[in-house]
């Protein structure tokens, strides 16, 4: 479960389910995905899917 809010250098894993017409609920592994972050001075996104904090108390949604 994500936390509610990040504070500076809290991190936690980006975990991404995929739907198919063959298959639902599919763990994507990072390797499938690109990340970004249009904030960049308040998060950073590892190719690894690592979301970490840059500033303080940043809610989910200010970077989902």
């Amino acid at each position: 479960q994500p936390p509610t809010y990040l504070t500076i250098g809290a991190s936690f894993p980006l975990v991404v389910i995929g739907d198919f017409a063959d298959e639902s609920g599919v763990l994507l592994p990072a390797s499938f995905m690109s990340f970004s972050s249009s904030n960049s001075a308040a998060v950073s996104i590892g190719a690894d899917g690592v979301v970490e904090a840059l500033a303080d108390r940043l809610s989910l949604p200010a970077f989902v």
